[in-house]
Protein backbone atom coordinates (compact mmCIF):
# COMPACT_ATOMS: atom_id res chain seq x y z
CA UNK A 1 0.00 0.00 0.00
CA UNK A 2 2.72 2.53 0.82
CA UNK A 3 4.27 1.44 -2.89
CA UNK A 4 1.33 2.23 -4.52
CA UNK A 5 0.89 6.02 -2.45
CA UNK A 6 4.35 7.10 -3.56
CA UNK A 7 3.59 5.94 -6.84
CA UNK A 8 0.62 7.91 -6.77
CA UNK A 9 2.74 11.03 -5.62
CA UNK A 10 5.43 10.82 -7.93
CA UNK A 11 2.95 11.00 -11.28
CA UNK A 12 1.04 13.96 -9.20
CA UNK A 13 4.43 16.11 -9.24
CA UNK A 14 5.03 15.10 -12.66
CA UNK A 15 1.78 15.85 -13.70
CA UNK A 16 1.92 19.28 -11.47
CA UNK A 17 5.45 20.52 -13.45
CA UNK A 18 4.09 19.53 -16.91
CA UNK A 19 1.74 22.14 -16.03
CA UNK A 20 3.52 24.77 -15.21
CA UNK A 21 6.56 24.56 -17.41
CA UNK A 22 6.01 27.33 -19.77
CA UNK A 23 6.62 26.48 -23.41
CA UNK A 24 10.29 28.25 -24.99
CA UNK A 25 10.14 31.11 -26.88
CA UNK A 26 10.12 30.87 -30.32
CA UNK A 27 12.79 33.38 -31.97
CA UNK A 28 12.14 35.33 -34.98
CA UNK A 29 12.94 34.35 -38.27
CA UNK A 30 14.35 35.47 -41.41
CA UNK A 31 14.25 33.03 -44.81
CA UNK A 32 17.49 34.98 -47.32
CA UNK A 33 15.45 34.75 -50.72
CA UNK A 34 18.28 36.24 -52.33
CA UNK A 35 21.89 35.01 -51.40
CA UNK A 36 23.56 36.84 -54.15
CA UNK A 37 27.00 36.52 -54.40
CA UNK A 38 27.51 34.99 -50.99
CA UNK A 39 26.34 31.82 -51.29
CA UNK A 40 24.14 30.05 -48.91
CA UNK A 41 26.10 29.92 -45.38
CA UNK A 42 27.76 26.66 -44.59
CA UNK A 43 27.44 27.44 -40.85
CA UNK A 44 23.63 26.42 -40.61
CA UNK A 45 24.39 23.56 -43.01
CA UNK A 46 23.21 25.51 -45.98
CA UNK A 47 19.80 26.60 -44.09
CA UNK A 48 18.29 29.70 -45.69
CA UNK A 49 16.44 30.34 -42.85
CA UNK A 50 17.98 32.76 -39.86
CA UNK A 51 17.31 34.12 -36.62
CA UNK A 52 16.99 38.08 -36.41
CA UNK A 53 19.25 39.58 -33.95
CA UNK A 54 17.75 43.09 -34.75
CA UNK A 55 15.88 44.83 -37.61
CA UNK A 56 15.14 48.35 -38.66
CA UNK A 57 12.12 48.71 -41.30
CA UNK A 58 12.87 52.38 -41.70
CA UNK A 59 16.34 51.86 -42.95
CA UNK A 60 15.50 48.49 -44.50
CA UNK A 61 17.89 46.42 -43.14
CA UNK A 62 17.67 43.20 -41.13
CA UNK A 63 20.95 41.74 -38.54
CA UNK A 64 20.82 38.19 -39.18
CA UNK A 65 22.61 35.69 -36.70
CA UNK A 66 24.28 31.97 -38.08
CA UNK A 67 25.76 30.34 -35.06
CA UNK A 68 27.98 32.89 -33.98
CA UNK A 69 28.07 35.19 -36.43
CA UNK A 70 26.11 38.10 -38.14
CA UNK A 71 25.20 39.29 -41.44
CA UNK A 72 23.61 42.25 -42.95
CA UNK A 73 20.06 41.43 -44.92
CA UNK A 74 17.82 43.71 -46.81
CA UNK A 75 14.74 44.26 -45.26
CA UNK A 76 12.09 44.38 -48.06
CA UNK A 77 13.97 42.24 -50.76
CA UNK A 78 15.17 39.70 -48.03
CA UNK A 79 18.57 40.12 -50.19
CA UNK A 80 21.81 39.14 -48.46
CA UNK A 81 23.58 42.68 -48.01
CA UNK A 82 26.93 40.96 -46.37
CA UNK A 83 28.32 37.28 -45.85
CA UNK A 84 27.90 35.92 -41.94
CA UNK A 85 31.31 37.78 -41.05
CA UNK A 86 30.76 39.77 -38.08
CA UNK A 87 31.35 38.48 -34.59
CA UNK A 88 29.51 41.50 -33.51
CA UNK A 89 27.05 44.25 -34.78
CA UNK A 90 26.61 47.43 -32.42
CA UNK A 91 23.68 50.44 -32.57
CA UNK A 92 23.20 52.17 -35.55
CA UNK A 93 24.50 55.76 -35.28
CA UNK A 94 23.16 59.24 -35.76
CA UNK A 95 24.98 58.75 -39.53
CA UNK A 96 23.91 55.61 -39.82
CA UNK A 97 26.62 53.57 -39.75
CA UNK A 98 26.66 49.95 -37.92
CA UNK A 99 29.80 49.53 -35.52
CA UNK A 100 30.75 45.77 -36.23
CA UNK A 101 33.57 43.61 -34.99
CA UNK A 102 35.62 41.09 -37.98
CA UNK A 103 38.29 39.00 -36.69
CA UNK A 104 38.44 41.33 -33.43
CA UNK A 105 39.12 44.18 -35.31
CA UNK A 106 36.50 46.93 -34.99
CA UNK A 107 35.14 48.50 -38.05
CA UNK A 108 32.37 50.70 -39.29
CA UNK A 109 29.78 49.43 -42.31
CA UNK A 110 26.57 51.05 -43.90
CA UNK A 111 23.16 50.13 -44.08
CA UNK A 112 24.17 48.95 -47.48
CA UNK A 113 27.10 46.53 -45.91
CA UNK A 114 29.58 48.62 -47.46
CA UNK A 115 32.90 48.89 -45.25
CA UNK A 116 32.93 52.64 -44.30
CA UNK A 117 35.77 51.91 -41.68
CA UNK A 118 37.81 49.00 -42.18
CA UNK A 119 37.82 46.51 -39.55
CA UNK A 120 41.71 46.91 -38.84
CA UNK A 121 41.10 49.04 -35.16
CA UNK A 122 41.90 47.35 -31.87
CA UNK A 123 39.18 49.73 -30.37
CA UNK A 124 36.81 52.61 -31.87
CA UNK A 125 34.52 54.85 -29.96
CA UNK A 126 32.67 57.50 -31.65
CA UNK A 127 32.39 61.42 -30.05
CA UNK A 128 30.68 64.57 -31.71
CA UNK A 129 32.19 67.43 -32.42
CA UNK A 130 30.32 70.33 -34.00
CA UNK A 131 27.42 68.11 -34.28
CA UNK A 132 29.70 65.38 -36.59
CA UNK A 133 30.54 62.05 -36.02
CA UNK A 134 34.28 61.04 -35.13
CA UNK A 135 36.00 58.14 -34.38
CA UNK A 136 38.73 57.84 -31.60
CA UNK A 137 40.86 54.74 -33.12
CA UNK A 138 43.58 52.86 -31.25
CA UNK A 139 46.00 50.47 -33.53
CA UNK A 140 49.30 48.65 -32.25
CA UNK A 141 48.78 50.57 -29.24
CA UNK A 142 48.93 53.75 -30.98
CA UNK A 143 45.67 56.52 -30.85
CA UNK A 144 44.65 58.87 -33.96
CA UNK A 145 41.31 59.83 -34.65
CA UNK A 146 39.21 59.27 -37.80
CA UNK A 147 36.69 61.19 -39.67
CA UNK A 148 33.34 59.09 -40.30
CA UNK A 149 34.84 58.07 -43.93
CA UNK A 150 38.24 56.76 -42.34
CA UNK A 151 39.77 60.20 -43.04
CA UNK A 152 43.09 60.21 -40.28
CA UNK A 153 42.66 63.67 -39.03
CA UNK A 154 44.66 63.11 -35.94
CA UNK A 155 47.79 60.83 -36.61
CA UNK A 156 48.24 57.93 -34.49
CA UNK A 157 50.64 59.38 -32.53
CA UNK A 158 49.66 58.95 -28.55
CA UNK A 159 48.84 56.69 -25.73
CA UNK A 160 45.62 57.88 -25.22
CA UNK A 161 43.10 60.10 -26.10
CA UNK A 162 39.98 60.98 -24.25
CA UNK A 163 37.20 63.66 -24.65
CA UNK A 164 37.92 67.05 -22.20
CA UNK A 165 34.01 66.62 -21.31
CA UNK A 166 31.08 65.64 -22.96
CA UNK A 167 29.85 67.73 -25.86
CA UNK A 168 33.35 69.48 -25.76
CA UNK A 169 35.36 70.08 -29.11
CA UNK A 170 38.81 69.34 -27.42
CA UNK A 171 40.33 66.12 -26.30
CA UNK A 172 43.15 65.48 -23.91
CA UNK A 173 45.67 63.66 -25.91
CA UNK A 174 48.65 61.79 -23.97
CA UNK A 175 52.18 60.54 -25.11
CA UNK A 176 55.41 59.72 -23.10
CA UNK A 177 53.06 60.49 -19.93
CA UNK A 178 52.79 63.79 -20.90
CA UNK A 179 49.27 65.59 -21.83
CA UNK A 180 48.10 68.49 -23.96
CA UNK A 181 45.06 69.67 -25.52
CA UNK A 182 43.81 69.29 -28.91
CA UNK A 183 41.08 71.14 -30.81
CA UNK A 184 39.39 68.55 -33.13
CA UNK A 185 37.08 71.46 -35.11
CA UNK A 186 40.83 73.10 -36.11
CA UNK A 187 43.02 70.19 -35.46
CA UNK A 188 45.14 72.01 -33.84
CA UNK A 189 46.76 71.77 -30.47
CA UNK A 190 45.99 74.43 -28.12
CA UNK A 191 48.15 73.27 -25.38
CA UNK A 192 51.48 71.55 -25.89
CA UNK A 193 51.44 67.81 -24.18
CA UNK A 194 54.05 69.38 -21.65
CA UNK A 195 51.48 68.81 -18.49
CA UNK A 196 50.76 66.06 -16.21
CA UNK A 197 47.39 65.92 -15.58
CA UNK A 198 44.43 68.37 -17.53
CA UNK A 199 41.09 68.12 -15.64
CA UNK A 200 37.93 69.99 -17.16
CA UNK A 201 35.85 72.03 -14.56
CA UNK A 202 32.68 74.14 -16.20
CA UNK A 203 32.23 76.53 -18.81
CA UNK A 204 35.42 75.95 -20.81
CA UNK A 205 37.75 76.25 -18.17
CA UNK A 206 40.43 73.87 -17.03
CA UNK A 207 42.28 72.63 -14.43
CA UNK A 208 46.19 72.15 -15.57
CA UNK A 209 48.93 70.91 -13.82
CA UNK A 210 52.94 71.26 -14.78
CA UNK A 211 56.16 71.36 -12.72
CA UNK A 212 54.09 70.87 -9.61
CA UNK A 213 52.29 73.94 -10.24
CA UNK A 214 48.45 74.68 -10.76
CA UNK A 215 47.05 76.51 -13.50
CA UNK A 216 43.33 77.72 -14.84
CA UNK A 217 42.94 77.51 -18.55
CA UNK A 218 40.48 78.95 -21.12
CA UNK A 219 39.90 76.67 -23.87
CA UNK A 220 37.41 79.39 -25.57
CA UNK A 221 40.01 82.38 -25.62
CA UNK A 222 43.24 79.89 -25.56
CA UNK A 223 44.35 81.89 -22.37
CA UNK A 224 46.67 80.62 -19.53
CA UNK A 225 45.82 82.53 -16.11
CA UNK A 226 45.62 81.87 -12.47
CA UNK A 227 48.97 80.36 -12.86
CA UNK A 228 51.89 79.16 -10.43
CA UNK A 229 49.53 77.99 -7.32
CA UNK A 230 51.39 75.37 -5.33
CA UNK A 231 47.89 73.71 -4.41
CA UNK A 232 44.32 74.13 -6.30
CA UNK A 233 41.38 72.29 -5.29
CA UNK A 234 38.24 73.15 -6.82
CA UNK A 235 34.55 73.35 -5.05
CA UNK A 236 31.01 73.22 -6.41
CA UNK A 237 32.67 73.77 -10.19
CA UNK A 238 32.61 77.42 -9.23
CA UNK A 239 35.70 78.08 -6.83
CA UNK A 240 39.05 77.35 -5.48
CA UNK A 241 41.06 76.89 -2.65
CA UNK A 242 44.70 77.40 -3.90
CA UNK A 243 48.32 77.48 -1.73
CA UNK A 244 50.85 79.14 -2.50
CA UNK A 245 54.19 78.66 -0.19
CA UNK A 246 52.28 77.86 3.40
CA UNK A 247 49.39 79.97 2.48
CA UNK A 248 45.87 79.58 1.76
CA UNK A 249 43.21 81.89 0.14
CA UNK A 250 40.20 81.14 -2.35
CA UNK A 251 39.81 82.26 -6.16
CA UNK A 252 36.86 81.28 -8.65
CA UNK A 253 37.51 79.85 -11.54
CA UNK A 254 37.48 83.31 -14.23
CA UNK A 255 40.98 83.29 -11.66
CA UNK A 256 39.18 86.38 -9.75
CA UNK A 257 40.83 86.45 -5.87
CA UNK A 258 37.77 86.43 -3.54
CA UNK A 259 40.09 85.07 -0.47
CA UNK A 260 43.42 86.65 -0.42
CA UNK A 261 45.97 83.91 0.18
CA UNK A 262 47.02 84.87 3.60
CA UNK A 263 45.72 82.28 5.98
CA UNK A 264 47.15 79.23 7.33
CA UNK A 265 44.22 77.23 7.03
CA UNK A 266 41.27 77.47 4.52
CA UNK A 267 38.76 74.39 4.25
CA UNK A 268 34.67 74.44 2.35
CA UNK A 269 31.78 73.62 4.66
CA UNK A 270 28.09 74.03 3.86
CA UNK A 271 24.99 74.71 5.03
CA UNK A 272 22.72 71.80 6.23
CA UNK A 273 20.69 71.91 3.10
CA UNK A 274 23.94 72.50 1.33
CA UNK A 275 22.56 75.16 -0.57
CA UNK A 276 25.63 77.53 0.93
CA UNK A 277 28.78 76.88 1.11
CA UNK A 278 31.11 78.70 3.43
CA UNK A 279 35.28 78.63 4.12
CA UNK A 280 36.58 78.44 7.79
CA UNK A 281 39.76 79.90 7.80
CA UNK A 282 42.89 80.32 10.25
CA UNK A 283 45.13 83.35 10.69
CA UNK A 284 47.28 84.59 13.28
CA UNK A 285 45.69 80.98 15.45
CA UNK A 286 42.97 82.06 15.41
CA UNK A 287 39.65 80.98 13.67
CA UNK A 288 36.41 82.58 11.67
CA UNK A 289 34.01 81.92 8.95
CA UNK A 290 33.69 83.41 5.71
CA UNK A 291 30.99 82.88 2.79
CA UNK A 292 31.91 82.15 -1.01
CA UNK A 293 31.84 85.91 -1.61
CA UNK A 294 34.38 86.81 1.15
CA UNK A 295 32.17 88.43 3.53
CA UNK A 296 33.50 87.40 7.35
CA UNK A 297 30.40 85.29 8.74
CA UNK A 298 32.17 84.98 12.15
CA UNK A 299 35.34 87.45 12.89
CA UNK A 300 38.53 85.49 13.35
CA UNK A 301 38.69 85.12 17.34
CA UNK A 302 37.72 81.90 17.85
CA UNK A 303 40.35 79.24 19.12
CA UNK A 304 38.49 76.22 17.23
CA UNK A 305 35.75 76.45 15.39
CA UNK A 306 33.95 73.65 13.66
CA UNK A 307 30.67 75.13 11.46
CA UNK A 308 29.22 78.12 12.14
CA UNK A 309 25.71 78.13 12.83
CA UNK A 310 22.56 77.99 10.39
CA UNK A 311 21.70 81.38 11.45
CA UNK A 312 25.22 82.83 10.87
CA UNK A 313 25.92 81.23 7.92
CA UNK A 314 22.54 82.51 6.60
Amino acid sequence: MKKLSLVLILFATLGANAQTKKPAEKKSTVTIIDHGDFGVDEVENKKAEYEIYDSNPSLNFIIAKSGRRYALVEYTTKKQLTRFIFEEVGDINKSNLLPVTMNLKKGMIDTKGRIVVPCVYDNLHAITVAEQTRYIAERNGRQGVLSERNEVLIPFHYSAITPLSKNNPHLVVKQNKRSGLLNTVTNKMILPVQYENIYYIKDGIAQVYKDNRHSLFNTNTQLLFATGYWRMDVYNFQHCIVQLGLKKGLIDITGKVIIPVEYDELTASASKDRSVIFFIGKKQEKYGAMSHTGQVLRPFEYDYLHSPTEEIVM
